[in-house]
């Protein structure tokens, strides 16, 4: 075990897999650790370079452009350790330099840590809203399977993404019960397809599989007035491993069902339906098809979803000072990987920075 224990500084990259690239850098508050076959470490000379700062070099954009450019994808992505140990990571000589550089970028980091942490509470007060209008589920509101409540569920197109075709939202796109319309994909589509699977307004969509089991089932409704306005007018598909629920809009809310869904009960049925194979959670049609869904009335039901007006607010607040948050970050990445972010810069602008990476992180509830 001692050959495979990590030391403090020692930093980690995988190797394998989606998550090539990823990095961790050990600390002792982690506990005890060793580390598995389909990572590498590296053991850096602290005489050169400050651990910290290597990491902090991989959550670059030059990073991840260099990540992309050298990993093979003949079955999974994979890039060696002596392909890692080329990679350069420009860096002041100085030590001392180095610590006032990770210094500013911890601090950027950890406001943008709390922006996250503020960001996950908001949306976990959703299922509260929900608890707080209608109770426990079960207790006192009449329930109806899912199947009988919607018109058609479809599997999304298994056609590679390219960089033509109809957009194509994929399982990064439906994250805290909303679509993110960032970072998607264009599926060239033959008219057919295109038409089955062209989303509409209402649509539920659902994650059908994945290696993480908290995110298997998560759910979205497709909502045009989210899109950006630049790609409002394109028709949107979406990819195999999601599932499209169409509800009967007389019977089922859209924004009532995924709430529901994000509920303790709602979570809990929809695991108890997951299936796991080869390290994957899933979950189909035939599944969701027969999970018990609270069904009071739809007035009742719209009601709810038009009180949640003013928290969806808040979210998309939160979300745009997240993003800002994490453009400034990034800013400071490349300031300080391209040698401007020096002495006299820091004199220049470091008070006016982090006075604003504070507000950002404290925008919001």
């Amino acid at each position: 075990s001692d050959e495979y224990t990590l030391s403090e500084g020692d930093l980690l990259f995988a190797r394998s897999g989606n998550t090539v690239g990823k990095t961790y850098l050990y600390s002792p508050a982690d506990g005890p650790c060793t580390f598995a076959g389909y990572l590498i470490r590296f053991r850096l000379n602290q005489e050169k370079i400050l651990p910290k700062l290597a990491f902090y070099f991989t959550k670059t954009v030059e990073y991840k452009n260099w990540i992309t450019s050298r990993k093979r994808t003949g079955g999974q992505p994979n890039i060696n350790g002596q392909e890692y140990a080329a990679l350069e990571i420009p860096h002041p000589t100085d030590l001392r330099e180095q610590a006032r550089i990770v210094e500013l970028l911890d601090q950027a980091d950890t406001l943008r840590r709390q922006r996250a942490e503020t960001d996950a509470k908001l949306t976990r007060l959703l299922p509260a809203l929900f608890r707080h209008h209608f109770g426990r589920p079960g207790q006192n509101l009449p329930a109806t399977r899912l199947g009988e409540l919607v018109d058609e569920f479809r599997y999304g197109t298994s056609v590679k993404s390219g960089e033509t075709g109809a957009i194509t939202l994929r399982i990064p796109n439906v994250v805290r019960g909303k679509i993110d319309f960032s970072n998607f994909v264009r599926t060239e589509l033959e008219d057919g397809e295109r038409a089955r699977i062209t989303l509409a307004e209402g649509d539920v969509l659902f994650v059908r599989t994945n290696g993480n089991r908290d995110y298997v089932g998560r759910c979205a409704a497709f909502t045009p007035d989210e899109i950006p306005t630049d790609i409002r007018d394109e028709p949107f598909s979406f990819a195999s491993y999601l599932i499209r629920a169409r509800l009967k809009r007389d019977l089922m809310d859209p924004e009532f069902l995924t709430v529901f869904l994000a509920t303790d009960m709602g979570r809990a049925a929809l695991l108890q339906k997951a299936n796991t194979s080869a390290g994957q959670y899933n979950i189909n049609i035939e599944n969701l098809s027969s999970l018990t869904i609270p069904t009071p009335p739809l007035v009742l039901q719209q009601k709810f979803c038009l009180q949640l007006a003013e928290f969806r607010k808040l979210q998309t607040h939160a979300a745009a000072s997240a993003a800002k948050l994490e453009t400034l970050f990034q800013t400071l990445l490349h300031l300080a990987f391209s040698g401007e972010l020096t002495a006299k810069w820091r004199e220049a602008h470091l008070r006016e920075g982090v006075q604003e990476l504070t507000q950002l992180s404290r925008a919001g509830p």
